[in-house]
């Protein structure tokens, strides 16, 4: 089986949550699949990198160059790239929407090459809602026949897949989650060296990490713990991740205002060892986020032990499911009333919650196990007398 893999989101300054889950995608099926290809439209340094994370050789990952020399430009690099090899390989997966590399995905449809669209949350309402107008001009231009032309949609949750269908997509969707590596779950964390350098040792450790973004609801939480902050005395708030919008700015302006920047630390984005550390140092995960079709790092922290409180615009009702976290509607109440409850709870019920989404975290969400859908799916469109495998809605 050859496959090729096409993403704007590459690089660890560049990608987000997406950069994550290709990663680990690619990672895990490049031990099965006979030959694999990631193309992205970035800088050749994020080729290398991305090379030495998954084991892939750099001859592998290819970076082609854009007009206006932007990630998420038009590259005709690309597309003279894809009309040479449009017959070369079996399965393409396409990571994203929105962006020029959807006119790579329409060249490569015919009846041997198979699509597949990852959407990775741009057909969830809230993400249509940004920048409608050039989504609707994208849409008339290049994405709608994209979409309808795929053999399968990607779907990481039925909350997602739900999306696709109010969008008129009929096709089959693949639902299979996101998952975190066998590495990562079970590598070692140093909290002590992690707390020392932020100076936060006699402090209980409430994690935010994702892109520092409007859409994630940092300034809700920090309203939230400025109303509570005698209570949240004790505890510190860390911040991590990268910088998007100069919204961090306007965080630490806001914490002055609301005088509690002694409460808050913004540690910047965390990769790698210092990655797990930040979450071993913490005592509970926080994400207020406007919308997810997954969230990776819910997963991640969940992985390390750590109890979470999210939103329902993420589908993670396991959360309360497998008492390992508190699934609760954005909205002031329901958010204080949780920090309240959460600031009393005694560490031994914090440390069961987190027993728990571990435990949760090795039933359903290990690379290692999921990869092996993916495979099935790309058997399955190519030889459909297998059968539909049982996870295709």
């Amino acid at each position: 089986m050859k496959v090729l893999h096409i993403t704007n989101a590459l690089g660890r300054y560049n990608s987000g949550g997406i950069g994550d889950v290709l990663n680990a995608f690619v990672s895990a099926q490049n031990k099965i699949v006979e030959k694999i290809e990631v193309w992205h439209p970035n800088n050749a340094s994020d080729s290398e990198e991305f090379a030495e994370q998954t084991g892939l050789n750099i001859e592998q990952v290819k970076s082609f160059k854009t007009v206006g020399g932007n990630k998420n430009g038009f590259s005709p690099e690309m597309i003279l790239e894809a009309f040479k090899k449009k017959d070369d390989f079996d399965i393409i997966h396409q990571h994203g929407l929105w962006l020029p590399i959807s006119f790579v995905g329409l060249l490569f449809h015919s009846k041997t090459t198979k699509k597949v669209i990852s959407p990775h949350g741009f057909l969830n309402e809230n993400a249509l809602a940004i920048s409608p107008i050039k989504k609707k001009l994208s849409a008339k231009l290049y994405e709608n026949r994209n979409l309808r032309s795929s053999d399968c949609l990607h779907a990481c949750s039925v909350f997602e897949a739900d999306f696709f269908r109010a969008y008129g997509l009929k096709q089959d969707i693949a639902l299979i989650p996101n998952g975190v590596e066998d590495d990562f779950v079970y590598s070692k964390g140093n909290t002590e060296a992690f707390k020392l350098k932020h100076e936060i040792s006699d402090n209980k450790v409430m994690l935010f990490l994702s892109r520092i973004h409007p859409s994630k609801g940092l300034e809700l939480l920090l309203r939230l713990i400025a109303s509570v902050k005698d209570e949240f005395n004790k505890w510190r708030l860390v911040v991590a991740g990268i910088d998007e919008l100069n919204h961090e700015a306007e965080l630490k302006n806001l914490a002055k205002e609301l005088e509690i920047d002694h409460l808050i630390k913004f540690v910047g984005p965390v990769f790698g060892q210092e990655k797990v550390d930040a979450f071993d140092a913490s005592d509970v995960f926080v994400l207020p986020t406007d919308t997810e079709n997954f969230g990776i790092v819910v997963a991640q922290a969940l992985a390390r032990k750590k109890p979470v409180i999210t939103t329902t615009e993420a589908p993670w009702k396991e959360l309360v499911d497998f008492s390992c976290g508190w699934w609760i509607p954005k909205t002031e109440v329901a958010f204080k009333d949780t920090l309240n409850m959460v600031l009393k709870l005694p560490a031994e019920e914090l440390e069961q919650r987190g027993r728990n989404g571990f435990n949760l975290v090795k039933k359903n969400y290990l690379w290692s196990e999921l990869t092996h859908r993916t495979i099935e799916l790309y058997d399955y469109l190519l030889n459909p007398s297998l059968g539909k495998p049982t996870f295709i809605l």
